[in-house]
């Protein structure tokens, strides 16, 4: 237990002899409930950040397989096209 919640819990006990008189508790617990806010705002921002990221790793796979695909694709037709024009070249040579 840190001590910012053994001060909230001591005052949630209503244990006044244990206050010090130096602390306004108004404030302290205002701040301590704002901090709270802020601290569950954090969390699902970052939780959204996280989520974000994982869908654009899955697009960025996503597209690596069709680049991938498309690399392939272009091997093959290059392929297709050499046997291509070697019969074009085989069959416009004149026969002797």
């Amino acid at each position: 237990m840190n001590a910012i919640s053994t001060v909230v819990s001591m005052s949630k006990k209503e244990q006044p002899n244990l206050r010090s008189i130096d602390v306004d508790y108004d404030e302290f617990f205002a701040d301590y409930e704002s901090r709270q806010v802020l601290e569950n705002v954090i969390n699902r921002l970052e939780s959204l950040t996280t989520r974000a990221k994982n869908a654009k790793t899955l697009h960025d796979y996503d597209n690596y397989q069709d680049a991938l695909n498309d690399y392939a694709f272009t091997g093959y037709r290059a392929g297709a096209n050499a046997v291509i024009m070697l019969l074009l070249v085989i069959v416009q040579e004149p026969t002797p």
